[in-house]
């Protein structure tokens, strides 16, 4: 599906399928899931042999938490389970 530059423009969430898998593209948010926020947050790597940022766990956290979905609870508590207890923060319209 091609989407129209109006319609992606507009558009609050897109979800795209790259040749790494599907990225989830949001688009502003309130803190802690603010642009900056996250950015200032991400963990510093590599992919695919290239310098790449990361978000943090505490991030990943809270997009879990505000979408809410039932995979997104189950992966918490994959999460939970590898790393103990989970950072949470105060998420606006959630908490």
């Amino acid at each position: 599906m091609v989407l129209s530059e109006d319609e992606i423009t507009a558009a609050e969430h897109l979800r795209v399928r790259s040749r790494h898998g599907i990225v989830d593209l949001l688009r502003g948010g309130l803190p802690p899931l603010d642009f900056e926020t996250v950015a200032a947050r991400a963990i510093e790597g590599e992919a695919g042999g290239e310098p790449a940022k990361f978000a943090s766990l505490r991030s990943i956290v809270g997009f879990k938490r505000l979408a809410g979905r039932p995979q997104d609870r189950r992966d918490l508590e994959e999460l939970e389970a590898l790393n103990g207890e989970l950072p949470e923060d105060e998420i606006p319209g959630l908490d």
